[in-house]
């Protein structure tokens, strides 16, 4: 009567809970945990900073304008002698620069900076699928999990049912005097191991209850109710060749990208022994270096840049100092 007792005790603080319990079918689940995932959402942050590299890289192709200008006062009484004359100077001189250049060619450190660019933002883009890709691999798992520790408790629970009936009967034998105490024994010792078993089954049931919870961002004692069995019918994904799965593959990407991006970095150091090209338009207005009475003017510039390295010597020097 005392077994009894116990078992509807554990079957009560079971079913009880259900009503304010949350179901989950097993795509829910995964949105969830994509939704929670920090993962994910980290990998999300630095494919964005990465395109805005590239936005960034992208400017090196662009002319560049730069603004500047100068004052100047001196506080020197100055005299130019010019002719026998002496000709007073103005203190002030000032002047205001503009400047427009553009890189017609620096050797292709431009082009291959850009281009190592946007393949760590393809690295991270991919980075970013393979995240995703695992984070739901590991809620499958998780799921399916809690799902055969379920089918495992329930079994274990009807075990301990079938097993209890059969004491009943085999107890009831005995009062009439049909059987002998072993027979009682035996039975009452095999209901004490499926009842111990149901326990343990019970235990790794809370266990994966919690780290589903866990990964979908739940506190780890939320009730909850995974409602796909490990039994029902799965459609199984198309058969396709290896060659096809592997170029599917963010890792297979990620590797052809690493050689892409390590080869631009060749490219890019090789590139500082390249010749450079540059032209450019200069505007200045204000008063002359030598300002005798303080008239501006306008002076324009149009430049050509060339830069041809000829010869880069590093030499190293190890001293080696023995006693």
């Amino acid at each position: 009567m005392m077994r009894r007792k116990f078992l509807y005790a554990c079957l009560l603080a079971v079913t009880l809970p259900a009503a304010a319990q949350e179901t989950l079918t097993i795509q829910e689940y995964k949105q969830r945990v994509l939704e929670y995932s920090q993962q994910i959402k980290q990998s999300g942050e630095q494919r964005k900073s990465l395109v805005e590299a590239v936005k960034a890289a992208k400017t090196g192709f662009f002319p560049q304008i730069d603004f500047s200008g100068s004052y100047q006062y001196r506080i020197n009484d100055y005299d130019l002698e010019l002719g026998g004359a002496s000709i007073g100077m103005d203190p002030n001189t000032y002047s205001l620069e503009a400047t427009v250049a553009q890189n017609v060619y620096d050797g292709g450190s431009t082009y291959n900076r850009y281009k190592a660019t946007q393949v760590q933002r393809d690295i991270a883009e991919q980075n970013e699928l393979l995240t995703t890709d695992n984070v739901i691999r590991s809620a499958d798992v998780t799921y399916w999990s809690a799902s055969a520790q379920k089918k495992m408790y329930e079994v274990m629970t009807q075990y301990v049912e079938i097993i209890t009936s059969q004491r009943d009967l085999l107890a009831e034998r005995f009062n009439d005097g049909l059987i002998s105490k072993t027979d009682l024994l035996q039975i009452e010792a095999r209901l004490k191991e499926a009842e111990l078993q149901r326990i343990s089954a019970y235990k790794s049931y809370q266990v994966a209850l919690q780290n589903l919870n866990i990964l979908m961002g739940n506190e780890p004692a939320t009730p909850v109710i995974v409602t796909d069995s490990i039994s029902m019918y799965q459609v199984l994904p198309l058969r396709i060749d290896a060659g096809q799965a592997m170029a599917n593959r963010p890792e297979y990407r990620i590797a052809n990208l690493n050689i892409d991006y390590q080869q631009r970095q060749v490219n890019l150091v090789k590139s500082k022994y390249n010749p450079k090209l540059a032209v450019g338009f200069k505007e200045t207005w204000g008063t002359q270096m030598l300002n005798v009475d303080g008239t501006t003017m306008w002076n324009s510039l149009l430049y050509a840049s060339v830069s041809i390295p000829v010869f880069h010597s590093y030499l190293c020097i190890r001293i080696k100092i023995s006693r």
